[in-house]
C-alpha cells in the first residue's frame, strides 16, 4: 500500500512538473494567454482552499480563512490563471511550513482598485540574502538538496501570470518566523 501511494505521489509530481515546463515555454515564447472576465473572489478562494485542504491536513497544517468573514468584490481576471497563482502560494505555504503550523488567508481592498489576497505562513521564512531571487525561474533558495519536492518555477510563473492580468505579486519574510505572500488583483469596475 505504501509503495502504491509513493508511485501515485511521484506520478502527480511528474505531471505537475510537465505542466509547469509547458507554462514556462509559453511565457518564454510570449504566448501566455489570459481570458479576462468577471471573477468572484470568494469562488476562487473557496476552490483553492478545497484543493489544498487535504494536503494541509496530511501535513498537520491548520488553514485559517479570514476572507470568509467579509464581502469580497468581483475581480477582473482570468479565473483559471488567478487560481493557479493562489494555489501556488498556498501550496508553497504548506510545503515550507512546519508540522503543526498555520496558514492564514486574508483579503483587503486598496485605494487603487485592487484586492490583495495574502497567504501568511508560520514556516521557516526566507533568509534575507536569498529574498532577491524568490521570483527567478528554477530558484529553490538553497533547498535543492532537501526533502521538499519542487522545480523552482512556480513563483516565476505566478509572477508572469499576475502581471499579464494587470495585477501584482509580492512577499515579506522574516527568517525563523514565516512569510507572507500576496497577490493584488484588479477589482471589476462596471
Amino acid at each position: 500500500k505504501d509503495r502504491v501511494h509513493q508511485i501515485l505521489k511521484s506520478g502527480e509530481y511528474l505531471l505537475e512538473l510537465i505542466d509547469q515546463v509547458l507554462e514556462l515555454s509559453k511565457i518564454e515564447a510570449g504566448k501566455l494567454l489570459v481570458s479576462m472576465a468577471i471573477c468572484p473572489a470568494k469562488d476562487v478562494i473557496e476552490d483553492s482552499l478545497t484543493q489544498v485542504s487535504m494536503r494541509a491536513e496530511d501535513s498537520r497544517i491548520e488553514i485559517i480563512d479570514q476572507t470568509a468573514a467579509g464581502q469580497l468584490p468581483d475581480l477582473w481576471a482570468d479565473s483559471v490563471r488567478l487560481k493557479q497563482a493562489l494555489l501556488n502560494l498556498m501550496s508553497n505555504a504548506i510545503k515550507y511550513n512546519q508540522s503543526g503550523g498555520k496558514i492564514t488567508l486574508i483579503s483587503e481592498e486598496s485605494d487603487d482598485q485592487m484586492v490583495r489576497i495574502s497567504v501568511i505562513d508560520t514556516g521557516k521564512g526566507i533568509p534575507k540574502e536569498m529574498q532577491r531571487n524568490v521570483f527567478k525561474a528554477f530558484e529553490r533558495l538553497g533547498r535543492e538538496a532537501g526533502q521538499i519536492e519542487g522545480t523552482g518555477i512556480g513563483l516565476y510563473i505566478s509572477k508572469q501570470v499576475m502581471e499579464q492580468m494587470g495585477g501584482r505579486i509580492g512577499f515579506e519574510s522574516v527568517e525563523g518566523k514565516g512569510s507572507t505572500f500576496w497577490i493584488d488583483v484588479p477589482k471589476y469596475a462596471p
